[in-house]
């Protein structure tokens, strides 16, 4: 059950980071603050939890605590469908045209 906890935790804490650096280049405050809320919550929780593990011997939390953080990063990938960097390139193109 801890398992699944860390993998879902580390999911949560890669999307919100994502997401977070989202709503700053946006200057959007109040989703960042959120955001932000949910990463210190989840940083205490999936840290807690397999450093526990972890002082039990149990060295598999390692495994699904990088696992959980990969899916987390390809799920906020996969999310995140506006291509700032296209957009950059786009308006720096069109200045310098």
């Amino acid at each position: 059950m801890v398992f699944i906890l860390v993998f879902i935790f580390q999911m949560i804490f890669n999307v919100a980071k994502v997401y977070e650096v989202k709503y700053s280049y946006e200057n959007k405050l109040k989703p960042l603050l959120l955001s932000g809320g949910v990463l210190s919550l989840l940083t205490v929780l999936s840290t807690f939890l397999s450093v526990d593990l972890l002082l039990d011997g149990d060295w598999r939390i390692i495994i699904v605590f990088v696992g959980g953080s990969l899916m987390g990063k390809y799920i906020a990938y996969k999310l995140n469908t506006t291509k700032y960097r296209n957009k950059v390139f786009n308006l720096l193109k069109k200045r310098y045209d």
